[in-house]
């Protein structure tokens, strides 16, 4: 039988240094569903809670590296159509993203197409849209980049910026502050669908190893 969600959301933490208070909000949060661990995280639409979920399951091994780079490299790829053809950098950085996540390029590629994305950013300063767009491409590199056991909060970070870079391209062109919520919930279900299996999957791990 499995274990009720908001159990082991209190086993995993908070990390020594952190609000419990967040820590116990999401627990509260939890409850309610019981066991039922796929639609309490369909259901989670609260950036902040989702990312606290990620931090701590990362911080605790049970989320890989490498499925937080494919939920980075999801959400930026739809902000592509708003870089110039002629600004080949942003491209670039999610090309080597997906080469690194097959085993094709050493992570320094990486780093350097993360600082190229950046400077392209930088070129347009009066296209705010194409902009924005450069940054998210930057923020998905900077994930991959961002790795090791104490960066969990660097990768939830980064996770957010990139989704705050979609909802940035959207204030460029703008768009209704309705159309910039909705895919602000849009971009963090293109993360929710790539991270929820592994979640799940280590959720489940982590339930044997502590009953």
């Amino acid at each position: 039988m499995r274990t009720p969600l908001h159990v082991l959301l209190k086993r995993l933490g908070p990390r020594p240094g952190f609000s419990p208070k967040i820590a116990q909000e999401l627990v509260e949060w939890a409850v309610p569903y019981g066991a039922d661990w796929e639609r309490a995280l369909a259901d989670c639409n609260a950036q902040e809670r989702f990312m606290h979920i990620v931090r701590e399951m990362y911080r605790q091994r049970l989320l890989s590296h490498e499925a937080v780079v494919r939920a980075a490299l999801a959400c930026a790829q739809t902000v592509l159509v708003n870089v110039p053809e002629d600004e080949p950098r942003p491209r670039h950085a999610l090309y080597t993203i997906s080469v690194w996540s097959a085993g094709g390029t050493p992570l320094s590629a990486v780093s350097s197409a993360q600082r190229d994305a950046q400077a392209a950013a930088h070129r347009y300063r009066t296209n705010y849209a194409a902009q924005a767009a450069a940054l998210a491409c930057s923020h998905a590199a900077y994930v991959v980049v961002a790795r090791g056991t104490n960066s969990g909060d660097a990768l939830a970070r980064t996770l957010s910026s990139v989704i705050a870079s979609r909802a940035a391209v959207l204030m460029a062109k703008n768009e209704s502050a309705k159309q910039i919520a909705a895919d602000e919930v849009a971009a963090l279900q293109d993360i929710k669908k790539v991270l929820i299996p592994e979640i799940i999957q280590g959720l489940s791990n982590y339930s044997q190893v502590e009953a």
